[in-house]
């Protein structure tokens, strides 16, 4: 959302010398205060234009490696989600920036409050309007990407979701209102009424993040201990579990930091909003990316069955994994020859497959190239 705010912008803690040789003041006739919230605002817009760099090179490696995976049906949903991210940051940061020259350069006299009062005055037009919408929507999807992986890992259960649903669902909720509420005349953000709204919404976006990530780590670990996998094996489990785990703490440290400075009417929150805008949507690139390169996993997990995987040439190869059942989360099928329970033929790329692939309630799992 856009980043000025605070709720005592306009009180004073001493008249600012005036300019001059004598005093060798050239600063703005503004109160120390409000000269401060400032310079907050410009550093935050700072950070999050170097958060913007970041999202742009990720959006590039996103694309190549969405192109040159081998699953061709997951390609163009993918292509369009991550086109769509880099769009909303994109949007978010020109109108940032389109707010930031109207209140820096062409209304830095804005009578009531210089540069912050007319970016204030602002919020309920479109100038204003535009980054807070963005904002708000780029978080929904980082959110239900997420929501979607956990979906998938879980063989399609909806009863896993409801929890998390519910959170979604009134994240939403406490969004719309909240963007009501701030773009109401002479209202914004840091406004008492619109802070009501707007930080169970905050709350709900990073505990949501946590929650995923914690059913998701908990899936592949147990898992992993079901079977009693080796050492190598199981640490295929662990490294995936540690690639969504620091995508989430990315974007829950920002949350947390932003959310507390908020909260308190800190004006340090406007060094982490324009941040933590770029951050949700850096997150799931990350994990886009490396589950599209397997940067996370190197070795290979050998069932029972046989059905091995090899690495020729830059190229995962892997075989066909049967399941006596169409419920995956069960994790087991049954060797006809002999009788026995065993795990099934699992292998890095299948582990992957569970994050990213629809295909996981199939009889018949063929190992292929997944984003």
């Amino acid at each position: 959302m856009s980043d000025v705010g605070g709720n005592n912008t306009t009180t004073p803690s001493g008249p600012p010398p005036q300019p001059g040789p004598e005093t060798g003041y050239y600063g703005p006739q503004e109160p120390p205060q409000l000269i401060w919230l400032e310079n907050a605002s410009f550093a935050g817009n700072t950070m999050g234009g170097i958060c913007y760099g970041m999202t742009f090179v990720l959006f590039f490696q996103c694309v190549f490696a969405i192109i040159n995976s081998p699953n061709k049906d997951a390609r163009k949903p993918m292509l369009l989600y991550v086109i769509f991210m880099f769009a909303l940051g994109t949007i978010f940061t020109a109108g940032n920036l389109n707010l930031q020259q109207h209140s820096y350069i062409d209304f830095r006299n804005f009578p009531g409050g210089g540069p912050l009062g007319y970016a204030l005055s602002q919020y309920s037009t479109w100038r204003g309007m535009t980054p807070n919408v963005v904002y708000t929507i780029s978080n929904w999807f980082a959110d239900g990407l997420l929501m979607y992986r956990c979906y998938v890992i879980y063989n399609m259960q909806k009863w896993v979701l409801v929890i998390p649903g519910i959170m979604f669902g009134g994240s939403i909720s406490m969004g719309v209102i909240t963007l009501y509420k701030s773009s109401r005349p002479g209202s914004n953000l840091w406004a008492g009424i619109t802070v009501n709204f707007g930080l169970p919404y905050f709350v709900l976006s990073v505990a949501l993040n946590v929650m995923l990530t914690l059913i998701i780590s908990f899936r592949l670990l147990w898992h992993s201990r079901k079977y009693n996998l080796s050492t190598s094996s199981s640490g295929v489990y662990k490294r995936i579990v540690s690639m969504l785990v620091e995508s989430c703490a990315l974007y829950s440290l920002f949350s947390i930091l932003f959310i507390g400075t908020y909260a308190a009417g800190n004006y340090a929150s406007d060094l982490f909003l324009p941040i933590l805008s770029q951050v949700q949507i850096i997150a799931p690139f990350l994990i886009i990316i490396r589950v599209a390169t397997r940067r996370s996993v190197t070795d290979y997990i050998h069932g029972s069955s046989g059905s091995g995987s090899g690495y020729r040439g830059g190229n995962i190869v892997t075989g066909e994994i049967q399941f006596q059942t169409t419920q995956l989360s069960s994790f087991h099928t049954r060797s006809h020859a002999s009788g026995h329970t065993t795990a099934p033929s699992f292998n890095t790329q299948t582990a992957m497959e569970d994050l990213s692939n629809d295909s996981f309630g199939d009889k018949k799992l063929h190992s292929v190239g997944t984003v």
